[in-house]
């Protein structure tokens, strides 16, 4: 098995490397260079969309994030997908909810303290009141419930937890969303979230970028946090 990233820093591609880690999967991972118009090309052939990440299992391609973690949990243990046809619905509910609604809200607002790119095209407020209501679904989601499916952590987790990745260098939760800040404190006391946290770190490190300082700009052609995510 083979899974193609950009880098070890992008909100979709630690989704599939957090699925990976708790589901035991062994692959192989290839880095495509960015700034290889070869390799991209290449890369193509793989995802016509050159997003990341892309998974191939045998003679089997899979692109899209979600459909990696989905795929991943129905081969290894289906528990992951819901263990009732309740728990499944929410599953499907909370990621198709987060690909129209919070990614969108939390990457813009990242993006724009961050200087990562793409640059939205909002300015700060209206990509705050974004974000605040989508944090207010989430939280009223996870109100009484200690995962999104319900008692069992699912791939619905890993996916909405993983936009997560810069939360605190971009201060993406403000108080008052208090299931959110106990659930993601629950995930960040995971094996798999600190090992893909020192994987994020690392590649942040090799790219010379330090964001201990929020709002520090990020110039073109040092990293994408989400740009080519998919």
């Amino acid at each position: 098995m083979e899974l193609w990233i950009h880098h070890r820093a992008s909100p979709f591609v630690r989704k599939a490397l957090l699925a990976g880690l708790e589901l035991g999967v062994e692959w192989r991972v290839r880095v495509v260079d960015l700034g290889s118009p070869a390799a991209l090309d290449a890369y193509a052939r793989v995802n016509p969309n050159r997003r990341f990440p892309a998974l191939r299992d045998g003679e089997l391609v899979i692109w899209e994030s979600g459909a990696i973690l989905r795929y991943l949990a129905a081969t290894r243990d289906p528990a992951w997908l819901g263990r009732t046809p309740a728990e499944a619905a929410r599953v499907d509910q909370w990621m198709f909810w987060e690909l129209a609604h919070l990614g969108p809200a939390l990457l813009g607002l990242q993006n724009a303290r961050l200087g990562f790119l793409p640059k939205p095209g909002k300015d700060e407020d209206a990509l705050v009141a974004d974000c605040e209501r989508a944090l207010a679904v989430l939280d009223g989601g996870l109100t009484g419930r200690r995962y999104l499916a319900g008692d069992a952590i699912t791939v619905a987790d890993l996916a909405v937890a993983s936009l997560f990745t810069y939360a605190e260098e971009a201060s993406l939760v403000p108080p008052g969303y208090d299931a959110i800040t106990r659930w993601l404190a629950a995930l960040r006391e995971r094996d798999s979230w600190r090992a893909t946290e020192r994987m994020k770190r690392e590649a942040l490190a090799a790219y010379g970028i330090d964001l201990s300082t929020r709002r520090a700009p990020v110039e073109r052609g040092s990293l994408d946090a989400a740009e080519r995510g998919g």
